[in-house]
């Protein structure tokens, strides 16, 4: 079936900062720069609110079972930030050469 106008990606319907970071190296890193700043004051928003008594409470894992909250915030919230870390250390370390 082929595809018809309408569902054709526009070359300017690109995601918010992507011509840019192609355009222009610099501000598309400025851009990425500001995008994590305000995903991670985002996070330290949701997690402010919480108490030693939200930290304690029980979740169900599909794949661990019963644990604490503080289990599934170590592993994917605290752990998955820490690994793009490390993944952003390892581009500009090659791109650095």
């Amino acid at each position: 079936m082929a595809r018809g106008p309408d569902r054709r990606r526009r070359a300017d319907a690109r995601p918010r900062g992507e011509a840019t970071a192609v355009d222009d190296p610099f501000q598309g890193l400025e851009l990425a720069v500001a995008a994590v700043r305000e995903a991670l004051a985002d996070l330290a928003g949701a997690l402010r609110p919480l108490v030693d008594a939200d930290l304690t409470a029980g979740t169900v894992n599909v794949k661990y079972g019963d644990e604490p909250l503080t289990a599934f915030l170590d592993r994917y919230v605290l752990g998955h930030k820490a690994g793009h870390v490390e993944q952003l250390r390892r581009t500009l370390a090659a791109l650095a050469g």
